[in-house]
This record gives structure tokens, C-alpha cells and sequence, in this order.
């Protein structure tokens, strides 16, 4: 069974920006390429499975998690109170985790968050589903559609992502309260090495972004996943913002489904 590349989050102070991950997006693929500009003193979290040319460092260490609770109290987030306590008053706590939301990384770094260059990718959420569910069944997990989808539904209804279970990316670049987008880029998967290469000229660095490989997602073989036509109809309304936001309409595949009911 393949194993999993946890997404990290990158914080350059070399090159003055922060990439928010979010999933199903090529996220680690960009980190890789991303993390071969960093310097020594940038902030890069680790991969469960290592990556050439990706070294892990600065993500640990003592943190406020105050900020963190007032908001989570605010905006009817749901986090784990006991644990974000006790890690934060140990050197050896991650500071700084796999796609982290954008909100919780302004509360660590509130000076870098206003001045530094901040981008994110995103991707039809048809195709996001589709991916978290090959995902799922790929690694042998006992599959069943309509319970994925109802995960989801609690997942946005928490004002949470859902990396790890089901994926839910607005929370990781949007408040989670009020929807606005707190980074300054959004960058679409489906255009990626163009959009990718205009963000690295725009700040001076130093990559090709056709070099952008394929770090995760290399599997030796593809679940089949074949969604109904109401189960489509599920997913536009979970990712309706989403849809409405970025212009997304079904994919190729999924208006196939939708046209023969």
C-alpha cells in the first residue's frame, strides 16, 4: 500500500512569502520545488515520507495558543483545546503543522503574515472529491460515497479542512467565519506551472516551474470511482462557494454522469 506524503506549509523570510497548502492541489509537488529557493532560517515543516531536495526545519517550538482559542471560540471552529495547550509549551511541539489554516498562521507570525507575499492553489472541487476518494480506496480503506460526502458536510459545517479524512480547502485559505480570502493569490491547479511561474518571476525566485514534478500521487494503480448523478448534485451544493467563487462548472466526466440521468 503506498504510503502517505503528509502536505507541509513553507514561510520564506529569504524571499518574503508564505505558501498556504491546501489539498489534493500538487501542494507537495510545489513544496519540493519551493523548498530548493528556501534559506536557513525559513520555516519548513516535514513530509511523513521524505523528499529529495526537502529539508524540515524551524516548525518547532513554543507558541501562544491563545489567539488560537479566542478565534476558534469566535468563529464556532472546532479544535482540540487539551492538545493545542500542552503542545504549546514544549520546545519539541510542531509551532508550525501540515496544511495549516491561513488564520492560525497569522496568529504565529502576525508581522509576516501582513508584509510577506501569501498564494495558495485551488482545483475544481468536482476533482478534489474525485481525488479524495481514489485516495481513500487506493490505500484499502473501506469506501462507501454517500458517507464520504456526509463527512464533508460535518467537516464544513466545523469550519474545518478535513486533510487526513475527507479535504475541505476553503478553510485553509479563507476566514473561517466570514469567507474572505486571506491570501493574495489564489493560483488554479488546471494552470498551475503557467500561474506558479508568474508568482516566482513576480518575486525574484530563482525556479523553473516546469520542473514541478509529480512527489505524491504516483500510485501503481487507479481505484475506479464512479459517483451518481445525486451524489454530484451533493457536491455542488457542499462546494457551491467554491463553484461560485472561481467560476468552476462539472468537469468532463462529471457533466457525462449529469447528462444521462
Amino acid at each position: 500500500m503506498p504510503q502517505q506524503r503528509m502536505g507541509t506549509m513553507i514561510v520564506s523570510h529569504k524571499h518574503r512569502f508564505i505558501f498556504v497548502k491546501t489539498a489534493k492541489t500538487a501542494g507537495t509537488s510545489v513544496e519540493t520545488l519551493l523548498s530548493k529557493a528556501c534559506g536557513p532560517d525559513d520555516i519548513l515543516t516535514p513530509f511523513v515520507v521524505r523528499e529529495d531536495g526537502h529539508e524540515p526545519r524551524n516548525y518547532r517550538g513554543m507558541f501562544n495558543p491563545i489567539p488560537d482559542i479566542v478565534e476558534s471560540l469566535r468563529f464556532n471552529v472546532r479544535l482540540e483545546y487539551m492538545k493545542l495547550l500542552k503542545s504549546s509549551i514544549s520546545h519539541k511541539s510542531r509551532n508550525f503543522f501540515h496544511h495549516m489554516p491561513a488564520w492560525r498562521i497569522k496568529n504565529r507570525l502576525p508581522e509576516e503574515f501582513e508584509s510577506y507575499f501569501k498564494f495558495a492553489v485551488v482545483r475544481n472541487p468536482y476533482d478534489v472529491v474525485l481525488s479524495g476518494l481514489r485516495w481513500r480506496a487506493e490505500r484499502n480503506r473501506q469506501l462507501n460515497i454517500d458517507n464520504y460526502l456526509h463527512d464533508l458536510k460535518k467537516i464544513k459545517a466545523r469550519r474545518t479542512n478535513g486533510v487526513g479524512q475527507v479535504p475541505f480547502n476553503q478553510y485553509i485559505y479563507c476566514h473561517p467565519k466570514t469567507n474572505e480570502i486571506l491570501v493574495d493569490r489564489i493560483l488554479r491547479f488546471e494552470e498551475l506551472v503557467e500561474q506558479l511561474q508568474i508568482v516566482f518571476d513576480d518575486l525574484g525566485v530563482p525556479l523553473d516551474a516546469t520542473d514541478i514534478g509529480r512527489a505524491k500521487g504516483v500510485y501503481t494503480k487507479r481505484a475506479s470511482i464512479k459517483l451518481s448523478a445525486a451524489q454530484l448534485d451533493t457536491v455542488a451544493d457542499i462546494f457551491s462557494w467554491e463553484l461560485e467563487q472561481f467560476s468552476y462548472s462539472p468537469p468532463a466526466w462529471a457533466r457525462q454522469i449529469l447528462e444521462t440521468r
